[in-house]
């Protein structure tokens, strides 16, 4: 037996006497907080309520050990193709470095200077409309990483905007795109196009309903020629061909993975929304978060730690699931940016040997934020049957809001994180809380684009870790590809070899089409 399998051979036994683990027992110890809590610039995790003992926690710290995290994000950082299936490096940490060094980082930094001259020119008013007039709307076309990256970010640091507005469009639904553009003023709209394939079927489907809508209402016949259009993908050449100027064209290299790349210039709707400063800034947290990751003990490292919680919950006490709850309304995105970072990274069914996988991988992400999510799901989180951990997220500043309702909010936060952990007694079965349900809170000094960029970065290396740990590739999506292939296939008229998909066809009037 190889030692790791010893070690998970260990953590199963100490997973079937868990059940006489209390939380309120463990977080009486004085020295609790101290031991299960780490602070790192303005970001702090506390993780004292969990189902995990110092034995526990020493034998999952041995678990990350023996797997030698820091090698394989060595590795990483040194540019092995760990993106085995696609044969492709993993360089997404190398757009938060501040001094280019190799030929990629260079490269990246060319198009980060490409980028901000752009952004900065329209936001000055430089960059004009056909008609001459400045940019107040940017309309971003993309979806997955394209759209939810920077859709996040703008969310989250509204406080930071002073460029034009963004729009986002990413699901082909005509009618909410047409409800969209019928609220702009097409002579102040830009377009941006952003795909790293430059292909994908909704981002090219959606820019057609667009760029219609530019043609007629501008009079003009060509509307992706003029300064209305830009283009942000890997696919230079394809670009070109569907008519953007060469200078209106932004680049990523073929190793950033799309969930990874809102530090790219796919971040270029934020940089015109808060400007190449702050966008930096935002780099610079992620950047902060890899040196930690880099550097702090195995004890102490806030990835290493969320990935062995989320580890011991997932694969030794059979939770299939966790929630990720931030008690602040502009974070709301943040938990469809983790939930799409996770699951598309860890629902894997294959070893990186292609071996089938013989554990449980991928947990499954959901939530909502505090605290309307009180009065959604918590009935379920306090008196239901089933053991869901859950990341709280706190930020303990806010400029935007009144200090009377931060201070509402970050209440609700630590009553809900001590009822779930300790419970309540009561003669009264529908008035008892059974209590022992984990939670880890994280809290942010304020939502800076340094504070964002950390708790991005912390996710990424979270997800990172657990791969590890489970010998799975967290940089391919193989599992979205068929059904892509398959759609086009339905739409073209292509005969289904299935007869309920001919009936659903049917049924959906897609049988003549």
């Amino acid at each position: 037996m190889s030692r790791k399998n010893h070690i998970w051979t260990r953590l199963s036994e100490l997973a079937t006497s868990s059940s006489k683990i209390s939380i309120g027992r463990l977080t009486n110890d004085p020295e609790r907080l101290s031991r299960f809590s780490v602070d790192c610039s303005g970001l702090y995790l506390d993780f004292s309520r969990h189902l995990i003992d110092l034995e526990i926690f020493e034998a999952l710290l041995e678990l990350a050990r023996e797997t030698d995290i820091k090698k394989a994000l060595q590795n990483m950082i040194q540019g092995a193709k760990v993106n085995q299936s696609e044969s492709r490096s993993a360089r997404h940490m190398t757009l938060r470095l501040n001094e280019p060094k190799d030929h990629l980082q260079k490269k990246c930094d060319e198009e980060k200077q490409r980028m901000a001259a752009l952004s900065e020119a329209i936001r000055s008013g430089k960059w004009k409309s056909c008609t001459g007039k400045n940019f107040t709307d940017i309309i971003n076309i993309g979806i997955g990483g394209s759209d939810l990256g920077p859709r996040m970010v703008s969310a989250a640091l509204q406080e930071y905007a002073n460029g034009p507005r963004l729009h986002f469009i990413s699901n082909p639904d005509g009618a909410g795109i047409l409800s969209l553009l019928n609220s702009l003023d097409p002579e102040r709209t830009l377009v941006i196009l952003s795909s790293k394939s430059f292909e994908t079927a909704e981002t090219m489907l959606n820019a057609e309903i667009v760029i219609e809508w530019l043609s007629k209402n501008l009079d003009i016949e060509d509307p992706i020629s003029t300064q209305h259009c830009i283009a942000v993908t890997s696919q230079k050449r394809k670009a070109l061909d569907y008519g953007i100027p060469s200078e209106q064209i932004l680049t990523l290299d073929e190793s950033i993975g799309g969930r990874y790349s809102i530090w790219s210039t796919i971040g270029l709707p934020i940089c015109i929304s808060i400007g190449i400063k702050k966008f930096q800034e935002f780099l610079d947290g992620g950047a902060l978060m890899d040196k930690h990751f880099i550097e702090a003990e195995y004890e102490q490292n806030m990835p290493i730690l969320l990935a062995l919680i989320g580890i011991w919950y997932n694969n030794f006490l059979g939770c299939q699931s966790y929630a990720v709850i931030p008690y602040f309304q502009r974070l709301s995105i943040f938990i469809d940016y983790v939930q799409q970072l996770d699951m598309e990274s860890s629902g894997k069914t294959a070893y990186l040997d292609s071996i089938s996988t013989k554990m449980d991988t991928g947990p499954i992400v959901w939530g909502k934020p505090g605290t309307a999510s009180q009065h959604a799901f918590f009935q379920l989180l306090h008196q239901g049957q089933k053991k869901i951990p859950v990341d709280f997220i706190a930020v303990k500043k806010d400029n935007m809001s009144p200090e009377k309702h931060n201070k509402f909010l970050l209440s609700n936060l630590v009553s809900q994180a001590e009822i779930l952990a300790n419970g309540e007694n009561h003669d009264k079965q529908h008035l008892n809380y059974p209590g022992d349900q984990p939670s880890s809170v994280i809290v942010l000094d304020e939502l800076t684009p340094r504070n964002l960029g950390m708790l991005v970065a912390l996710y990424e290396h979270k997800i990172f870790t657990q791969a590890a740990i489970w010998n799975i590739n967290p940089f391919d999506q193989w599992g979205v590809e068929h059904g892509k292939i398959l759609a086009q296939e339905i739409l073209d008229g292509v005969k289904s070899q299935s007869r309920s998909a001919t009936k659903l066809k049917e049924k959906l009037g897609l049988d003549n089409h």
